[in-house]
């Protein structure tokens, strides 16, 4: 890298390179020359969603993913994802608002990052139940390589031995691809909206449901 750095010190792709091996080696590439060229964003915005960036100065790299570079999982901007942040579903469930797991850390997730309320639910427990084939297979894209990478031995009533075969970092864990489940999520929040919608239509105009969405959705984004 350092030979490449020499030739092409404004290389962002080199750049992101060096960025990423310092911090996975935790050392410094000493005989590196000063790098030069415009700061580059770590992911591409128009491909990924982003969050807060954390400028590198000494590579002059722009770490903007999700969560840490520690942890940091990633979400592609698909047609689903677009579609559903540009219908800002949490926004209408802040609007609507009325646990294992899964349904605790989606709340939690929403909540954290400022698209819902504390204290408000999007209720997506019946969305989930309903669809529960689409949920299971969901969770066995992250779930079935990471078995693969785990051996299991019973040995005793109750008892197994488990035993990691993935790599010594654990980047599975850490850098995994949440795509598919965050268009499940977008998904299940839509189901929830038109399920509320499907209550209460034979009582409320259609017009006066998208009037309502229309002024809620201008007044949260005007208070972010």
């Amino acid at each position: 890298m350092i030979a490449e750095l020499e030739r092409t010190p404004s290389g962002a792709y080199l750049r992101q390179a060096c960025f990423l091996w310092e911090h996975a080696n935790n050392a410094t590439l000493d005989d590196a020359p000063p790098p030069s060229g415009a700061v580059t964003p770590l992911f591409d915005p128009d491909r990924y969603v982003t969050g807060p960036v954390q400028r590198n100065a000494r590579w002059r790299v722009d770490f903007n993913g999700l969560g840490s570079i520690d942890y940091c999982a990633t979400v592609e901007r698909t047609d689903a994802v677009r579609a559903g942040i540009d219908a800002d579903l949490p926004g209408r469930a802040n609007h609507y608002a009325s646990g294992r797991l899964s349904r605790f850390l989606f709340h939690h997730a929403l909540c954290r990052a400022g698209a819902l309320q504390d204290g408000l639910i999007l209720p997506v427990s019946v969305a989930m139940k309903k669809h529960e084939a689409e949920y299971l297979k969901t969770l066995q894209e992250f779930s079935r390589p990471v078995r693969e990478r785990w051996r299991v031995e019973w040995f005793d009533e109750g008892k197994y031995a488990f035993d990691y075969r993935g790599d010594p970092v654990h980047g599975i864990y850490r850098y995994w691809d949440a795509t598919e489940a965050v268009e499940f999520s977008f998904r299940m929040a839509e189901k929830v909206s038109k399920r509320r919608r499907d209550q209460f239509r034979p009582r409320v105009p259609e017009a006066a449901f998208e009037f309502i969405e229309e002024v809620t959705i201008k007044a949260l984004k005007s208070n972010q």
